[in-house]
């Protein structure tokens, strides 16, 4: 017989298959014959009882009571078509001798068989290590469940019509011959026996006793007669695991791990209390496939629980996880437990759910995955055999046969590579991603879904949960846009370089073993306001097509301690799981010196900044601080950013340059606009020149009439009056008459 934690077969099955339908006939088959030596066996020993019964001369009652007891005759008959013989012996030693020979030939020939054969009775007892006591009990539960005539026998042995069911004490002085032997039988009947633990029957009455009716669970009852479902109450919760069409995509050194530890539970003769604690920072990495696929392939079926689904239910949740582990017992199949950390914080009646959750194991996980996406609580290392295996985000190399998988792309056409290098996405983004874009392209074929829409529907699955923290930004402006010195311009291509052929350079050509802490890309840019900052990095993000999110410095800083520090990390981890670019604008607030200590305040603040330097180290994505006020930037921070961009005010040419762009193409122009005047005279920001050319364009349209130089200089006085500087009839010219209501009209 096989070992009992091994499956039938080395692929998982699904209930109503034609693969588990046969292994579910096959079971039957075992299940019928067994149970026939075993009713057979059942029948002589209940035989001898009444007939001892007789001997003693128990009463019986007159004919008049009929109703509330079973006569002797009415028994005969019962038994006469048992045994398919017309007479029952009679009461005298010499026929019970008789009898008990016989029992004894057949319970012989029922251990014989059981012990050569796949009967569900012994499978039973080798799971649950029940001793021969224990599985003939179980005999005497399920005789009156499959047969109604044993109601009657057990009913004339209690001499009570009503009590239909065995008892323990029926069943110990069946078993039992003893005072011995009836003390240690007891014990199987006790709440922490074998029996009942593992609620393979249960005492009907709520006080325990030998003269309480004991019955049979159903899903024991169903197991035994050959029906190997899953306990309908667990319908909906517990999922019986199919081979996955994709292949499964992780780092040798984690499948590795996972497969010794296996080979080693397999290999050990201690079935119980093995778990493997299987984690990831972010979900859809892939875990249940991988430890699934490694299951299957050693040969044990796989069930997964989804532990979100038990904590809606907390009043419920310790009877339906009992059942779901024991399910695992019964099948026989490994659980795989998803969400795991979902049950940390969640109380029940009889202990929280996490520690519920261990006695389960400990009682019947002979062999237990969970999965969950953070590290394992020190309760889990209470555990024995406990194995913890952290598996890694997927590689770019990795990313890129799963985008392989997910497009069934025959030909590399470069689109795979591309994406993968681009988005930092789980097998199961990816998926939704390749899903998406063929509804979005409107057709079954992922061929037809041209990159634009795959990058669209990547850029929808990497959205960050930052909308608390954080302000999306629509990129709208490209390189051509925006007016900088070459130099400047120079930098900006550099970053965009640096992150296109990211993967190129740590991976491909190795410069990752040189580098400690984060591999991303952190930039200062420096300058003061209006100088093209914010504009350069909506630059970039369009150019690289990524999100851009703008952080809220309001929200992220808090005046309670150690919640600063928390957002701040909620802030990184979520722009490393979403390949979105962080823009902290007037970062000298967040990232600024650090002070001499004088009091409590001083050392807290200062513990902030260590915090945020620790957590840029660590960082493997897409920064960008900005800053009107450089020299207010603590050194500590300027020493690890990648790139620094200085943006100055244009010079003359720049800002005529910036005068010409600034205009749409709609926007209606009297012939008389002096761009080179206003570029040569005014000494403006590109963000101040914006908004002269918009309030000049409001002007206009309130007269319904194109922009005139009197809308120019107006709008020029209220800027310089804005920002705190005078300008006078020096810098106006001769268009300082303009500046008069009548001016220009």
């Amino acid at each position: 017989m096989e070992s009992p934690i091994r499956s039938n077969s080395a692929e998982g099955v699904d209930f109503g298959t034609p693969a588990y339908r046969s292994r579910a006939v096959q079971l039957a088959l075992h299940a019928s014959g067994h149970l026939e030596l075993g009713l057979r066996w059942l029948n002589h020993t209940l035989l001898i009882d009444v007939l001892r019964t007789r001997a003693a001369n128990f009463y019986s009652g007159p004919d008049d009571f009929r109703t509330f007891f079973i006569s002797d005759e009415e028994i005969d008959g019962v038994f006469s078509t048992l045994f398919d013989r017309h007479e029952v012996p009679d009461s005298d030693a010499e026929s019970i001798q008789q009898l008990q020979s016989a029992a004894n030939r057949a319970r012989a020939e029922l251990v014989n068989a059981a012990s050569s054969s796949e009967a569900p009775l012994r499978v039973l007892s080798e799971r649950f290590g029940l001793s021969e006591f224990e599985e003939l009990t179980l005999l005497f539960c399920v005789a009156p469940e499959i047969d109604a005539r044993y109601e009657r026998i057990f009913a004339y042995l209690h001499n009570d019509a009503t009590q239909r069911a065995p008892t323990a004490d029926l069943v110990l002085r069946n078993l039992c011959p003893d005072l011995n032997s009836r003390v240690a039988g007891l014990a199987s009947f006790h709440p922490a026996g074998t029996l009942r633990r593992n609620r393979l029957l249960e005492v009907v009455e709520h006080e325990p006793g030998p003269q309480h009716p004991i019955r049979i669970d159903r899903r024991t009852l169903g197991f035994l007669l050959g029906h190997n479902a899953v306990d309908s109450r667990l319908s909906g919760l517990l999922r019986f695991e199919e081979r996955s069409s994709s292949r499964t995509v992780a780092d040798e050194t984690t499948r590795n791990r996972l497969r010794d530890w296996i080979g080693e539970s397999l290999a050990s003769q201690d079935l119980h209390r093995r778990a493997a604690y299987v984690w990831s920072t972010r979900d859809g990495i892939g875990k249940k496939e991988l430890v699934g696929e490694l299951l299957r392939s050693s040969g044990i079926d796989v069930v997964s629980l989804d532990a979100r689904r038990l904590v809606k239910h907390p009043q419920t949740l310790p009877e339906r996880l009992f059942l779901a582990f024991r399910e695992t017992v019964m099948l026989p199949a490994a659980v795989v437990l998803e969400h795991t950390d979902s049950l940390t914080a969640v109380d029940t009646a009889d202990g929280t759910a996490f520690e519920l959750l261990l006695d389960r194991i400990r009682e019947h996980g002979w062999l237990t995955i969970l999965l969950a996406a953070t590290r394992p609580p020190t309760e889990v290392l209470s555990l024995e055999n406990l194995c913890i295996v952290r598996v890694p985000e997927p590689s770019v190399a990795q990313r890129i046969e799963i985008w392989r998988d997910e497009l069934d792309s025959g030909s590399d056409d470069g689109t795979p590579r591309f994406l993968a290098e681009r988005f930092r996405l789980t097998r199961q983004q990816i998926r939704n991603a390749v899903a998406e874009a063929r509804a979005m392209a409107n057709s079954d074929d992922a061929s037809v879904a041209a990159l634009p829409t795959l990058t669209r529907a990547c850029r929808n699955q990497s959205q960050p949960k930052l909308t608390n923290l954080a302000r999306k930004v629509d990129p709208r402006f490209t390189m051509d846009d925006i007016v900088l010195p070459a130099a400047t311009r120079e930098q900006l291509q550099s970053m965009i370089h640096e992150v296109r052929d990211h993967h190129l350079v740590f991976h491909e050509w190795g410069f990752g073993s040189k580098v400690a802490g984060g591999r991303g890309l952190t930039a200062l840019f420096a300058g003061p306001s209006g100088t093209g900052k914010t504009m350069a990095a909506e630059v970039i993000a369009r150019t690289l097509d990524l999100d851009l999110y703008t952080i809220d410095l309001s929200a992220v800083t808090s005046k309670y301690i150690g919640e600063t520090e928390k957002n701040i990390d909620r802030v990184f981890a979520e722009a490393e799981q979403s390949n979105a670019i962080l823009f902290f604008d007037e970062a000298d607030a967040l990232f600024g010196k650090r002070s001499e200590v004088k009091d409590a305040h001083d050392r807290y603040a200062n513990v902030e900044v260590a915090f945020l330097l620790q957590r840029m180290e660590a960082f493997d994505g897409i920064t960008i601080l900005a800053t009107n006020l450089r020299r207010s930037m603590d050194e500590a921070f300027t020493r690890r950013l990648r790139i620094t961009v200085e943006f100055n005010p244009p010079d003359a040419a720049e800002r005529e340059r910036i005068w010409r762009q600034i205009w749409p193409v709609a926007t209606p122009l009297a012939k008389d606009l002096d761009l080179a005047f206003m570029a040569r005279n005014f000494e403006l920001s590109g963000g101040n020149i914006r908004n002269v050319a918009l309030a000049a364009t409001f002007s206009a349209a309130s007269r319904r009439d194109a922009v005139t130089m009197a809308d120019l200089v107006r709008a020029t006085q209220r800027e310089f009056q804005k920002i705190g500087k005078s300008c006078g009839k020096t810098e106006f010219q001769h268009y300082f008459d303009l500046l008069t209501p009548t001016g220009g009209a």
